[in-house]
């Protein structure tokens, strides 16, 4: 299995190198090079398919040698000491930011149009913030308290693994944003448009001013210098405040530390 997810990842990169390569353009009668929607189509597909083949291989790539590294009873102890909180998390945080990868993509080929001021994107941005982080945090504490640390957890090693989970799910969800940008400049386009009609149809009363001055905060936030550090800040702010809660239900002190 590790082997397969070499291949795979090796197929996502080189898959990915050859869509962001391609050529959409096409030459007209004229002699004028124009920009070709099917090819577009075809590129976005074809990015979007390697993206999704490079992020199973690795995940696939992570379980295999996390399964393989069996070791003998008696090195158990050391080996599980050494296994910090932060560290334990680091799986959970991958998956966490592969589900909202993937749930970005399906969403995009769905149509972004139906997360713009509708009840379904409510659902899917309190998915977003709220019952992913909490689950994987849950779950991230629960599997260090109970496979790696005999049953034992402190409060302070709960923030430490559900700040590192969310922040890793943060880096790789904001990563992906900045690159889809980069790689589809008219998908910000694309949101502005349909935010515009949100927030008309939200406030017809709304003057120029007022949507023109909430777009440019929109289109400023889009850019990845900005988008990048807030994204990982405000999930980092949300693993705080989520880790703080769940630890001081689960939290279990070892004895011998105290």
């Amino acid at each position: 299995m590790k082997n397969f997810g070499i291949i795979l990842t090796s197929i996502g990169i080189l898959t990915l190198l050859f869509s962001l390569n391609m050529n959409t353009t096409v030459e007209t009668v004229g002699g004028m090079k124009v920009n070709n929607i099917g090819l577009m189509n075809d590129k976005q597909i074809y990015t979007i398919v390697s993206g999704i083949l490079l992020v199973i291989g690795v995940l696939i790539f992570l379980f295999s040698t996390k399964n393989n590294n069996i070791i003998p009873l008696r090195d158990s102890n050391k080996i599980e000491k050494s296994t910090s909180p932060a560290k334990s998390g680091i799986l959970y945080g991958v998956l966490f930011g592969v589900i909202m990868v993937l749930e970005f993509v399906i969403m995009y080929i769905i149509g972004m149009k139906s997360l713009v001021g509708t009840s379904f994107g409510t659902i899917v941005n309190l998915g977003n913030y709220l019952i992913l982080p909490v689950l994987f945090i849950l779950i991230g504490c629960n599997n260090f308290k109970s496979k790696i640390n005999h049953g034992f957890i402190s409060f302070g090693e709960c923030l430490k693994t559900g700040v590192s989970i969310v922040f890793i799910a943060a880096i790789i969800y904001a990563l992906f944003s900045a690159l889809f940008n980069i790689i589809f400049p008219e998908f910000t386009e694309e949101m502005v448009s349909i935010s515009r009609e949100a927030m008309l149809k939200q406030n017809p009363n709304m003057t120029s001013e007022q949507l023109e001055m909430g777009l440019s905060m929109m289109k400023k936030f889009s850019s990845p210098l900005i988008a990048i550090p807030f994204t990982l800040a405000m999930y980092s702010f949300l693993g705080l405040l989520y880790s703080l809660i769940i630890g001081a239900f689960i939290k279990n002190n070892n004895p011998k530390n105290i």
